[in-house]
Parts: structure tokens; sequence; C-alpha cells
């Protein structure tokens, strides 16, 4: 009985967790948001051109910005978000979603490919050409197709944050 009750709970908390429909898209990626930024209270979502980002408050004051990519992958799209503080270091890159054979996430976990953005100076990089300059992030061997659509999710984020601070030039 305690085995059948254990059972029940877990795969009910399991089927809870994968029914993603019952919260929106928004309430999602503020819970997502939240893991980046532990430390913000307010989120607000801002559309510019055909995409859409993320400000994101800690006492009414902008401490950074919110970017989900979905590049693909060599399954489909690999599904990450990137934060970015207010004056351009990389907060974190976070895995969202992905269709890839989990062997490859695995290794790029234990590679610690995620850590790498993390502290990165988004000013010190030459986002037209794609250079990371004195950062070392390269593709893991054996997760190359999955490291290149994050990598390139990476990019995007590090360009728009760039057109953002333009504009508020």
């Amino acid at each position: 009985m305690v085995l059948f009750v254990l059972c029940f709970f877990s795969d009910f908390s399991i089927s809870c967790l994968n029914t993603s429909s019952l919260l929106s898209a928004d309430s999602q990626e503020t819970i997502h948001l939240q893991k980046i930024f532990v430390f913000a209270d307010s989120f607000e979502k801002v559309f510019l051109d055909t995409s859409s980002y993320y400000n994101v408050y800690k006492d009414n004051s902008l401490i950074g910005y919110g970017f989900l990519g979905d590049n693909s992958g060599l399954v489909g799209p690999v599904i990450t978000l990137t934060g970015i503080s207010a004056d351009g270091i990389c907060i974190g890159v976070l895995l969202l979603s992905h269709n890839e054979t989990p062997q490859y996430f695995v290794l790029l976990e234990k590679k610690s490919f995620f850590d790498k953005f993390t502290g990165m100076k988004i000013g010190f990089l030459d986002i037209e050409n794609r250079n990371f300059n004195d950062y070392e992030i390269d593709a893991v061997t054996g997760a190359t197709i999955s490291s290149f659509a994050v990598i390139e999710n990476f990019w995007e984020a590090a360009f728009f944050y760039n057109k953002i601070i333009e504009m508020e030039r």
C-alpha cells in the first residue's frame, strides 16, 4: 500500500511537471527568468521587431534582460534562456527544452559548457564576427551540433542586448 501511494504521488507530480499547458508561456518564462535572476522581483515582456525579450527588475530598477533562443540542433529546436545584466555581463544560460539525444546534454553538463558563458562581458565580444576573443567557448566533441545551437542562441542574445543598449543612448 505504501509503495502504491508513493508511486501514485510520484507519477502525479511528474505528470504535473509535464503538463506545461496548465501555465501560460509567460508564467513559465517568468519561472525560468527567476532561476537566472534570483534577486529579481518583476519582469516585463518587451517586443522588438519580430522578437521579444524581458526587462528584469529589482525594486523597480532595471537589473538585466532575458532572451529566449531557439536555434536548431540535430533533431529540432534547442531552446535556451540567456540572462544578461544591465551592465552587460552574462548572468547565465539556461537550457529550457530540446529534442536531442539526452546523452548530448549530459555531456555538455559534464564539460561545464553552460557555466562558461557566466561572467562573460558582452562589450568584450566581437558580436558581428561571432568571435569570443579571450573567452574560450568551443563546441563539445560528441555534442557538436547541440553545442552550436546553444552558442548561436547566446550570440543572438548578445546581439539583441547591444541593440537595446544602442536604442537607449
